[in-house]
């Protein structure tokens, strides 16, 4: 994937997870890309809170931040949620940098078939 061009990125991902999601496999979109919000127009829902904000929350429970789809319960999104820190650099790098990321990302795991993570443009 050209991660210089995040529009296309995002539509190969949300493709991709409505194929696997449809032919069974429980599948997550996680969206690191808190600036553009690609997945909650593309999927029709509003977002009220999401990955930053459950790090930074991190003894609440995983689930209420995650979206099922109406049309397709085999398809869920984790939307990015807002950056707090208005000075903060390369906000998806030091993200998915962290201890908490990793812990999330590993009970993850466990609930889905599969997992794909939308990086920013701008993320290395």
């Amino acid at each position: 994937m050209n991660v210089n061009n995040s529009l296309s990125q995002s539509t190969f991902i949300a493709n991709y997870a409505l194929m696997c999601a449809r032919n069974g496999q429980r599948v997550l979109i996680i969206d690191t890309d808190y600036q553009r919000n690609d997945f909650l127009k593309a999927f029709h829902f509003q977002q009220d809170k999401g990955l930053f904000e459950l790090l930074q929350h991190e003894s609440e429970d995983y689930k209420s931040y995650i979206h099922s789809l109406d049309t397709n319960k085999n398809l869920s999104i984790l939307p990015a949620g807002q950056i707090m820190d208005a000075g903060a650099s390369n906000e998806t790098v030091d993200v998915l940098s962290t201890d908490l990321f990793s812990t999330l990302y590993a009970t993850l795991l466990d609930k889905f078939d599969l997992i794909l993570v939308n990086l920013a443009a701008n993320a290395s």
